[in-house]
């Protein structure tokens, strides 16, 4: 029986991703002007700030609300010093303001979530609200969203490891049969919920966010924990599991 069920923010309960489409492609357009013929194609600048944001993340095990917006100022840089040009300090600074406009003064709560949260609660579930980043960022998201009152205790955490959720069982003297996990990342939700004992319900709405959870396709499964882990396509499931 599940009598906690832990919940992903970004893109399990609050459109997230948009966020970064706009910025992602000023930036590339901001290059691809200043280098003209020199300029990599906006798919790779798009995909190389990817990669650099992994590569920090892996590496300070945070993310800063800087991650984002220093992923970009670096491609800059890679394809200025690949063209043999000095980088302009007008894009610099161009591409710095737009990229730091993900920060949304708005986010909104995907549809249905709410109702799925109320009906948990009135199955007597403890509801956390589990979402790694930057605090301010995230605890922002959750006020503006209406979400805090929803949930019966809030883990904003700088990474999510393995680590992380058996601190999370600890604190709240948790078994992990008795837990579970909704996230839409099998790197960062599920992957390392099942590795704690939790049971694990990962989102999968389509496979646009696999090119950053996942882009080499190298996260798996291992057979041990496969019969905790449970594919949905809308937080309904979940809901449906508990009947």
């Amino acid at each position: 029986m599940i009598k906690t069920i832990c919940f992903d923010l970004d893109d399990s309960l609050i459109y997230n991703a948009y966020a970064y489409h706009l910025p992602q492609l000023d930036a590339a357009r901001l290059i691809c002007i200043d280098l003209m013929w020199h300029s990599p194609s906006p798919d790779y600048l798009i995909k190389r700030a990817m990669e650099i944001q992994l590569e920090d993340i892996e590496k300070s095990q945070y993310v800063s609300k800087q991650c984002f917006p220093n992923s970009w100022l670096q491609v800059y840089r890679e394809s200025c010093q690949k063209a043999g040009r000095t980088p302009n300090n007008a894009i610099l600074g161009a591409i710095l303001l737009s990229t730091e406009k993900y920060f949304l003064p708005q986010y909104h709560v995907i549809e249905g979530a709410k109702e799925v949260l109320k009906e948990i609660a009135e199955r007597d579930i403890k509801k956390i609200c589990v979402t790694r980043g930057d605090f301010d960022i995230q605890y922002y998201k959750i006020q503006s969203t209406l979400l805090e009152g929803y949930f019966d205790d809030l883990e904003i955490v700088p990474i999510k490891t393995t680590e992380t959720y058996c601190r999370i069982l600890d604190k709240y003297k948790l078994l992990p049969s008795e837990t579970a996990m909704v996230g839409d990342s099998l790197k960062n939700d599920i992957i390392p919920a099942l590795n704690a004992g939790f049971k694990a319900f990962h989102l999968i709405e389509d496979d646009s966010t696999r090119e950053w959870d996942d882009p080499n396709g190298l996260v798996k499964i291992e057979p041990l924990r496969a019969r905790n882990y449970h594919p949905i396509r809308t937080l309904r499931e979940v809901v449906n599991y508990l009947d």
